[in-house]
């Protein structure tokens, strides 16, 4: 069983957490003034972002469960996001459209990639190796626990993202003077969130026609369980090591002296 960290280390990543906690606070005030109050306080209630709360108090608390929850919450969606970022760097284009999952999206209101997006968006790439080199170096293992804290975790915020967010278009000016009305499809509340070409998971969107709730428990189960339960396994490897935990060889076990 790994050690328990010390005071220092847990002092440390008390830091963390509170930087997690002001890059969020920094992030929502860019997304205000790219999108106004109402849009920009919507998008700031994507289970990426608010994962980041979630870990950022746990840290700060010293409640690994928080940040365990909040690790696997996201791991779909940053694996792919990451995968999409490799090819935007290979192809030496930040176009959304041009990239295998069309996940990953740099670009600001105008359509362009702008510094301020990019630093506020960076969190798809170092939140999941931040989280990992949490538990490693805590001693905490992360467990099937998580796993399922990470489901509830997602079904809140899914609802209560479902029950705030508009279906309609929502009229805003953009900063170059456009008049846009924009879909938001904050937590998938309309329909699955990239993945276009893959029939299944669009199966069931709500602009087919579906029921709000058969397409809450479809696409929560598919996300949830099924996709973020392969990552879990993934993770474990990173935030517990190669061993999980597990004893090999006769470590661990008593062994009888042999007479001379």
């Amino acid at each position: 069983m790994a050690a328990k960290a010390g005071q220092s280390t847990l002092n440390a990543w008390k830091g963390v957490g509170i930087f997690l906690l002001v890059y969020y606070a920094a992030s929502e005030h860019v997304l205000l003034q790219e999108y106004g109050p109402q849009v920009g306080a919507y998008q700031g209630l994507w289970i990426c972002s608010v994962s980041i709360l979630l870990s950022g108090f746990g840290m700060l608390f010293n409640r690994p469960t928080a940040c365990g929850a909040g690790l696997i919450a996201v791991s779909t969606g940053h694996f792919l996001w990451t995968i999409d970022t490799f090819f935007m760097i290979y192809n030496g284009s930040m176009d959304p459209m041009k990239v295998p999952f069309g996940i990953a999206d740099y670009n600001s209101s105008t359509g362009k990639a702008e510094w301020a997006t990019i630093i506020t968006t960076s969190h798809h790439l170092w939140y999941m190796p931040m989280c990992c080199l949490y538990f490693r170096s805590i001693g905490v293992k992360l467990e099937i626990k998580h796993l399922y804290w990470s489901i509830l975790w997602i079904l809140v915020v899914s609802a209560g993202t479902a029950m705030v967010v508009p279906l309609g278009c929502i009229k805003h000016t953009l900063r170059d003077g456009r008049e846009v009305c924009m879909n938001l499809n904050v937590n998938m509340v309309k329909k699955w969130w990239g993945l276009e070409d893959v029939w299944f998971f669009h199966a069931l969107d709500r602009e087919n026609g579906t029921h709000a709730v058969i397409f809450y428990l479809y696409a929560n189960f598919l996300h949830n369980y099924c996709l973020n339960g392969i990552w879990y396994n993934v993770l474990k490897f990173f935030a517990n090591g190669w061993g999980d935990g597990k004893n090999s060889g006769n470590s661990g076990k008593k062994t009888k002296k042999k007479k001379a």
